[in-house]
């Protein structure tokens, strides 16, 4: 589908690196992307008082913002149990919340999850990260119709011609194209309703610090304080003129 092979071309991290940039990288963001976070949730028709599942969540960066919507339930599923781990402390005392351990690549695994009753899936910056992303997407596609949840959210990294050692620290596989999404959704028994890029003005320092300056760190705390205060500008721009390209790319969909 041509899907480039990131992991032989540019010797990929391995789990444990990808983990520990990871974790960097959330403690760098925590906190400190609220309007960002506001924003990436806004780009979905996210119901209030909603059922939720989202799957891949890590440490759930957009935990304050979900908690806007008061959905009803909320599960935080993830393939760490580091995370999980993490997030039950988080979630302790608050009803409708729970976690869940899975392997978004197990059919097994993820058929556990079908006993939740659910609306939608928020699936956000987690299949970049899985070699397999066609068995993934097809356990979703699955998912989708056991819960009985209306549709899948879904949010990846866009353009791979800006892919660079940023991408390579955090364990990203591969960078998206409107048309591998397409191809690969569409073989995986499932069709967009909506493709839409995101955040044009951040493919600029992305490519910067990932092919330029091949630093192999995605985020400070620095940088996400500083890009959090002119989200609002981009936000703004972004609502009037539909961007061409941009730095992510997110999708609605439902089973074919």
């Amino acid at each position: 589908m041509g899907s480039p092979n990131y992991h032989r071309a540019y010797n990929l991290a391995t789990d444990t690196e990808a983990d520990l940039a990871m974790e960097q990288n959330s403690e760098a963001m925590a906190g400190n992307l609220a309007r960002y976070h506001s924003w990436c949730l806004n780009q979905f028709p996210i119901p209030q008082e909603g059922r939720l599942l989202d799957i891949g969540c890590g440490r759930c960066l957009y935990f304050n913002e979900i908690l806007k919507y008061q959905p009803k339930q909320y599960v935080a599923a993830d393939y760490s149990q580091r995370n999980i781990d993490y997030l039950t402390g988080l979630f302790k005392g608050r009803d409708g919340f729970q976690t869940r351990h899975v392997d978004l690549t197990d059919a097994g695994s993820m058929g556990k999850l079908g006993d939740l009753d659910l609306d939608f899936i928020l699936c956000f910056d987690v299949l970049e990260h899985i070699e397999d992303h066609l068995e993934a997407l097809a356990n979703l596609r699955s998912l989708l119709l056991s819960t009985g949840a209306k549709m899948l959210f879904l949010k990846v990294p866009a353009l791979p011609s800006i892919y660079g050692s940023n991408d390579l620290a955090i364990g990203h596989y591969r960078r998206y194209s409107r048309r591998l999404l397409q191809e690969v959704l569409l073989k995986a028994g499932l069709k967009p309703l909506n493709l839409r890029y995101q955040n044009m003005p951040g493919i600029i320092p992305w490519f910067l610090l990932g092919r330029v300056l091949k630093r192999s760190k995605a985020v400070t705390t620095g940088e996400s304080r500083l890009f959090d205060r002119v989200v609002p500008l981009v936000q703004g721009i972004e609502k009037i003129i539909t961007p061409p390209f941009g730095l992510s790319l997110n999708a609605i969909v439902v089973p074919a």
